[in-house]
């Protein structure tokens, strides 16, 4: 049997994840005590923020509350087209 590489490929991390690990780190909170303020898991935030999976948007939007953000839209810019948003 030939070794063809992870069965779950990384993907690019988009931005907002990128933010939302960034400040979770910056709080120094573990992975294990976001997952038990937003009641999910600890996997899946693992999953995502290393870009093997994708959360639905009302995650996203309970993650970045558990870290005193909320999630907002503004126009497209040049650091979003690489995640053709």
């Amino acid at each position: 049997m030939s070794n063809t590489g992870p069965l779950n490929p990384r993907k690019p991390v988009h931005p907002v994840i990128d933010q939302l690990r960034i400040a979770r780190n910056s709080q120094k909170m573990s992975l294990a005590k976001l997952a038990d303020k937003v009641g999910y898991d600890v996997g899946v935030f693992c999953s995502v923020e290393r870009g093997r999976s994708r959360c639905r948007l009302e995650v996203l939007a309970m993650w970045a509350q558990a870290l005193g953000y909320d999630i907002v839209l503004k126009p497209k810019d040049e650091a979003c087209k690489p995640y053709n948003c």
